[in-house]
């Protein structure tokens, strides 16, 4: 195999499974960039790296810091804070007390 061409499918699939992340033909270059890179660095192939990632979690957690942004400003916005606290909360929580027994309310900022 090509320093150049990975087979992307067994890396998606792993990533997906451990965190979620799904990769689409339009942002499949920056996953083979991202593995490309970090084989280079370790002096790996990729199908070295593809074990790798599943017994060193700190190379795992690398790889995904590589693909995603690790940017928010759901937190640094006051509007959405505002909106939160002010009306989302108010109206879960209210839902939340009419149904006892029933699932906690849950929130997730996600990227």
């Amino acid at each position: 195999m090509s320093p150049t061409r990975v087979d992307l499918l067994p890396f998606k699939r792993l990533i997906k499974l451990r965190c979620g992340l799904h990769f689409e033909t339009n942002n499949e270059e920056n996953l083979r960039r991202a593995l490309l890179e970090r084989c280079g660095h370790l002096g790996v192939i990729p199908e070295e790296y593809l074990t790798r990632l599943h017994t060193q979690e700190h190379e795992f957690q690398e790889l995904v810091n590589r693909l995603t942004v690790n940017e928010t400003y759901f937190f640094r916005e006051a509007e959405q804070i505002t909106l939160l606290v002010e009306r989302l909360a108010p109206r879960l929580l209210v839902a939340r007390a009419r149904h006892p027994g029933g699932a906690p309310v849950r929130t997730l900022s996600a990227g």
